[in-house]
């Protein structure tokens, strides 16, 4: 309840402020041919991975809302990158007595993980899923190789106040960690 809420806010102030072009666009040359998405994805991966999937759910969802994301996109990115935290690892290796050997357990977890991604991104059902945007929405491809630091600088002079992006974060946040909630905690 509370992860989830701090994840958002966090994303949007990552989102609003550039994080995610200056991110993506470092890492494009590695996302794109590995995982056919956009270098964007790897903000996901990360939130995915450092933080709960659920903040990777919330960026992922509102980015394919702003037509940034196609479904196909979307779709390798939810299946493939929004898996387990390192901190869930951590739980299940110290549970089974296996935490001396964690490093071990992260790093296969690691491999294995983004190597089945980019076989999966490959594949059928993926291949399947059309590679247009939701319906009403324009779609924003990534930007040219310009320059990541330019487009994020850009986008940071663009941003609204602080403020306004860490409520609309909280808010969304909060609504999304209440949905699964049970009902009394709600």
């Amino acid at each position: 309840m509370v992860i989830v809420p701090v994840g958002a806010s966090v994303l949007q102030l990552a989102t609003g402020y550039g994080g995610l072009d200056l991110l993506g666009g470092w890492m494009r040359p590695v996302m794109r041919p590995l995982f056919h998405v956009p270098g964007r994805a790897s903000l996901d991966g990360l939130m995915s991975w450092l933080g709960s999937y659920s903040a990777g759910l919330y960026l992922i969802r509102s980015l394919l809302d702003e037509g940034i994301y196609t479904r196909r996109e979307a779709f390798v990115i939810v299946t493939s990158f929004s898996t387990v935290s390192v901190g869930f690892v951590g739980v299940v290796a110290s549970t089974l007595g296996l935490l001396s050997v964690s490093p071990v357990i992260v790093a296969a977890w690691f491999v294995s993980s983004y190597g089945l991604a980019a076989l999966l991104a490959r594949t059928w059902p993926t291949t399947s899923i059309p590679d247009t945007v939701v319906s009403g929405t324009l779609h924003q491809p990534e930007e040219g190789m310009e320059g990541p630091l330019v487009v994020a600088l850009q986008r940071a002079r663009a941003a609204p106040g602080p403020h306004r992006l860490l409520w609309r974060g909280l808010s969304d946040g909060l609504m999304l960690a209440a949905s699964p909630s049970p009902p009394w905690a709600r």
